[in-house]
């Protein structure tokens, strides 16, 4: 529960649709300081979500390159044959010749 003063009257606001409603219906607030209460918390709050927000994907983002950095670090199991001819000119192209397969 918060205590907020609005309109000179102090105000305990659950957020509960029933709570304000029992107190626009016995006086206790007026819909216009209801609303308008709504819409300053709205205007306060929106700024803090963003920037929540923003903390997390920031983290999320951080830690990503973390796990990318660490498996780029990895060397790689396979390696070249030693007579292995390097790739001199490469036009995309691919063709599989003598290549047979099987399952077990």
């Amino acid at each position: 529960m918060a205590v907020y003063i609005i309109s000179g009257k102090i105000i305990s606001f659950m957020y509960s649709p029933k709570l304000s409603l029992l107190r626009i219906t016995k006086n206790i607030i007026n819909v216009t300081d209801m609303v308008t209460f709504l819409l300053y918390i709205n205007v306060f709050t929106e700024p803090v979500k963003t920037l929540v927000d923003f903390t997390e994907q920031f983290q999320n983002g951080y830690s990503g390159y973390d796990r990318f950095l660490e498996m780029m670090s990895i060397a790689p199991d396979i390696e070249d044959a030693p007579d292995a001819v390097p790739l001199d000119h490469v036009d995309g192209d691919i063709r599989f010749e003598n290549v047979s397969f099987h399952y077990e």
